[in-house]
């Protein structure tokens, strides 16, 4: 209430302590906030290094949000961590299989480039289809012209293969 000021006056510092508070008591999503705000300098002194240490406690519970943070850091080397592609790509994975469109963008990039994966242009397709599709009004626009680019650089049957992923993933994962 008081980050968003919902009822109350606007108090990002005192969102902070009330986040603290419950992530020092273990809540993976408390965690996730004060890694965020740690990253982002929301009521607190911008600190990459606290943002991956919080991220990283909310990830090891499952926290996909924070297990996409934790892959950003990786793949770009913030808060002190050497970048590892490697270990992106597991923790968007991780935030993938969750459902979360974002993690499934950032594997797509992974793929296409063949960072921490080898590099597999229908896989990169795929989970690029996906993040579209479960995102369709905030990530679809910027996807499907990237689609087409990578299309451009398969054969009609890899097009079929990655359709075919993604629509297996999207009728597993959507219950």
């Amino acid at each position: 209430m008081f980050a968003l000021g919902n009822g109350v006056a606007k108090d990002e510092a005192l969102a902070f302590k009330w986040y603290r508070a419950a992530a020092e008591q273990g809540h993976p999503f408390a965690q996730f906030k004060v890694g965020a705000m740690f990253a982002a300098g929301f009521g607190v002194e911008t600190d990459d290094a606290e943002a991956v240490q919080w991220h990283r406690m909310a990830a090891k519970q499952g926290n996909a949000d924070a297990q996409l943070a934790l892959g950003w850091a990786y793949q770009y080397g913030l808060g002190g961590l050497a970048q590892d592609y490697g270990e992106a790509a597991r923790w968007y994975f991780l935030a993938a299989e969750q459902g979360l469109p974002e993690g499934h963008d950032s594997l797509g990039d992974l793929y296409l480039h063949g960072q921490g994966v080898r590099q597999d242009l229908v896989l990169a397709h795929a989970h690029s289809r996906i993040a579209a599709e479960l995102d369709a009004e905030g990530m679809a626009p910027k996807i499907k012209p990237f689609l087409k680019v990578i299309e451009g650089r398969m054969t009609p049957d890899e097009i079929s293969r990655a359709s075919d992923v993604a629509r297996e993933w999207l009728v597993i994962h959507r219950r």
